[in-house]
């Protein structure tokens, strides 16, 4: 069974790990540090709203009108703050998650966009293998957008390709002139007189053997293939 792979470099592309790094951070700080600070200042402008109230004021001197006690003034008091400032922590509570769910979204919006500078040249390198697959090798890897990573992957992934079409094509030209040799050593062997019956075989099989290789190579398209039509 074969072992599980350990990861022991995570930074294998530093310039572009670091480029979305520092963007999904500062992205995260300025959001966080806006809801913070918003709820902040709302908190405050709530609590001295509630302070200056004549509501408040009215019940705090009724509590002294009420009572000479200066013990259970206190805890009528801290009953009457704890009643009043309650609704306010819950507003401003429920505005801070309000704020943080719309800057997770905007999180969410941005990374699309950062990650699409990946996805996108990664969605067409998987079009382009899967094209490989089917025996066309006249997929073009070599013009992304400008921003777009991965250039140097697919620099290389053409670079490949069009060095493999040249091959294929010079493949091509040497199946072909095995077939038509092929061809005609195993005419040559049919008139030839007292030519066994196990070297006629042979070069009938040779020659299908030369016809097979051209059948099959042929399934593969290249550039020169596009020229011509």
């Amino acid at each position: 069974m074969r072992g599980k792979i350990v990861r022991k470099n995570y930074l294998v592309h530093r310039g572009m790990q670091f480029r979305y790094s520092v963007t999904i951070f500062i992205a995260t700080f300025v959001i966080s540090v806006l809801a913070v600070w918003t709820t902040y200042l709302t908190t405050w402008t709530e609590i001295s709203s509630q302070m200056q109230s004549t509501t408040l004021s009215s019940r705090i001197d009724h509590v002294y009108t009420a009572s000479d006690n200066p013990k259970k003034n206190v805890e009528m008091i801290n009953a009457i703050f704890a009643t009043e400032f309650s609704d306010v922590f819950d507003r401003v509570s429920l505005l801070l998650l309000v704020r943080l769910l719309i800057g997770s979204m905007f999180l969410f919006i941005l990374s699309i966009f950062v990650s699409h500078k990946i996805a996108g040249p990664a969605l067409r390198m998987e079009r382009a293998a899967q094209a490989l697959q089917k025996g066309d090798l006249t997929v073009d890897m070599s013009k992304l957008r400008l921003g777009d990573e991965l250039g140097d992957l697919a620099g290389a992934l053409h670079g490949a390709v069009s060095r493999l079409r040249i091959m294929i094509d010079e493949c091509k030209e040497n199946a072909a002139q095995l077939a038509a040799l092929s061809k005609d050593i195993a005419r040559h062997i049919a008139h030839t007189p007292g030519a066994s019956p196990e070297l006629n075989g042979q070069g009938k099989e040779m020659q299908a053997v030369a016809n097979e290789l051209v059948i099959n190579i042929s399934h593969l398209k290249t550039s020169r293939q596009l020229s011509k039509k």
